[in-house]
């Protein structure tokens, strides 16, 4: 949430700064050319767009959003009444609608509820009609140079040009920072960190059968884990599934390590380095840690696995094996390394 916060705060922010150089371009086109009615819509655009960063800094968004489209308005009107469509201050309603649908995109995220875009969108759409009836029927207020119609033309070009651009570039980068999350969250588990089973399956199948030759995989299972549960409950359980998964990636950290589900783990690696000392150690050193949960500490203990993969054999039977070994294990005394 503080970063979505962050997020509007920035955005906001760039785009107050350029609503503020267009307030100092404008001034002096007024002054230049004695145009009284923008000179007027400058001074109280100028107030609202300092007042505007008061209202970013507190966090009311929907305030600071709400002036912007207003000042925004209010300079497009007074804009093509006082000058007409030959100078390019038209293409604002470009910008303006691509701004109104990023506004409240960034409003969904924030709060859960986008800004209303049909209103804003026909504000917009009822002011360039109204400019457009205006530029008709009455023509523009001021004469002005023709030849810095061409000037202003293109500075308004860029501008909208680059406002657009800014923004579907944010833009992108919000939805490509969604999708690593949407990314992460299918093939990692929220609990542990670890890849869980789907990210498992899918690595392995990947993998070519003599590429696969050369994997050993370890299935490890903790001892009396319902018994964990049932004793000191489900959050102390949870607890002792992040302790035993930070210290397995710690151990096995050149090798894939996933949550299978539940209570049990798969590690798969070379067979030089998956070897039985490196498996021992993982035993050893989970048996020896202390898990502190609230006033609680305890020690558990992990049943472990091992088999290779034989040539050509499928995944299903590999991991059968594997099980077939730690089942081996649970039924000899547990707290043991079966290959």
């Amino acid at each position: 949430m503080k970063m979505d916060k962050d997020l509007m705060k920035k955005y906001l922010n760039l785009f107050g700064v350029f609503l503020i150089m267009i307030d100092i371009f404008l001034f002096v086109v007024s002054l230049v050319y004695k145009m009284p009615l923008m000179r007027y819509v400058v001074y109280v655009k100028f107030f609202l767009n300092s007042l505007n960063f008061l209202f970013i800094k507190k966090e009311k968004f929907d305030l600071a959003v709400g002036i912007m489209y207003t000042v925004i308005l209010a300079f497009m009107v007074s804009a093509i009444m006082s000058l007409g469509f030959d100078y390019g201050f038209q293409l604002y309603v470009i910008s303006m609608i691509a701004v109104v649908y990023y506004i409240s995109y960034l409003g969904l995220r924030l709060t859960g509820k986008p800004s209303k875009t049909l209103p804003l969108t026909t504000a917009i759409i009822a002011c360039f009609a109204f400019c457009f009836i205006w530029n008709i029927v009455k023509g523009p207020m001021y004469e002005i140079d023709e030849s810095i119609a061409y000037g202003a033309y293109a500075f308004n070009s860029i501008l909208v040009i680059g406002i657009i651009a800014i923004y579907m570039k944010m833009f992108l980068n919000i939805v490509i920072e969604s999708e690593d999350k949407l990314s992460k969250l299918a093939l990692v588990d929220n609990l542990t960190g670890l890849y869980n089973r789907h990210y498992l399956l899918a690595r392995m199948e990947s993998a070519k059968d003599d590429e696969r030759d050369s994997y050993r995989l370890a299935i490890m299972d903790i001892d009396n884990f319902k018994k964990v549960n049932d004793i000191y409950g489900h959050n102390c359980g949870d607890e002792v599934l992040k302790t035993i998964a930070s210290k397995t990636k710690e151990i096995c950290g050149d090798c894939i390590v996933s949550r299978w589900g539940g209570e049990e783990f798969i590690v798969i690696g070379n067979k030089d380095k998956l070897n039985s000392d490196m498996l021992e150690k993982l035993r050893k050193t989970i048996a020896e840690t202390e898990i502190n949960y609230d006033d609680k500490s305890l020690n558990v203990t992990v049943t472990i696995g091992v088999a290779d993969h034989k040539i050509s054999q499928d995944i299903e039977k590999w991991i059968e094996d594997a099980d077939s070994n730690l089942y081996k294990g649970k039924n000899s005394g547990k707290n043991k390394v079966v290959f």
